[in-house]
């Protein structure tokens, strides 16, 4: 039988931080040349640090990129979630995470092998593939209309 959340819940606050845990299962994957996936904002260089890492020990990358128009879009959807009983982020945070994503999407490019970039401005919508990589090589487009904040991954 499955542990209810709030059991698996208070058991994680007796734990190391979720993030530390999962740093530390990464390393270890790596170490271990064992398959991985993970979620971040990317704003860290230590992601963009630990992705080059992996690709000079042979492992095939695959980033899935997602993002919104404008780090507005992200601050009403983070304070939506804030109402729901989420966690915050500063307003700061928000635009500084912003832009450092998509520039770290770009940073990265030479060391990722396949790159999916996806727009998620429209609520209550799926992301929107907008363009696929290969090998930092443009494959294919699915809109001639590509957002600005896109635009500056492609360039």
């Amino acid at each position: 039988m499955p542990t209810p959340p709030n059991v698996f819940s208070m058991k994680l606050k007796r734990q190391p931080r979720p993030s530390v845990n999962c740093k530390s299962w990464r390393e270890e994957s790596l170490k271990n040349h064992k398959s991985l996936i993970f979620e971040s904002v990317f704003s860290s260089d230590e992601k963009v640090d630990f992705v080059c890492r992996a690709k000079q020990q042979g492992y095939f990358i695959r980033l899935f990129f997602i993002a919104t128009s404008h780090p507005s879009i992200n601050a009403a959807r983070i304070a939506k979630r804030v109402i729901q009983g989420g966690h915050d982020v500063p307003i700061s945070k928000i635009i500084s995470r912003y832009q450092k994503s998509i520039f770290n999407c770009k940073k990265i490019i030479p060391s990722v092998d396949r790159l999916y970039v996806y727009d998620n401005s429209v609520e209550d919508q799926d992301a929107s593939l907008l363009f696929r990589m290969s090998d930092g090589e443009l494959v294919k487009s699915y809109t001639d209309n590509i957002p600005q904040w896109a635009m500056t991954i492609l360039k």
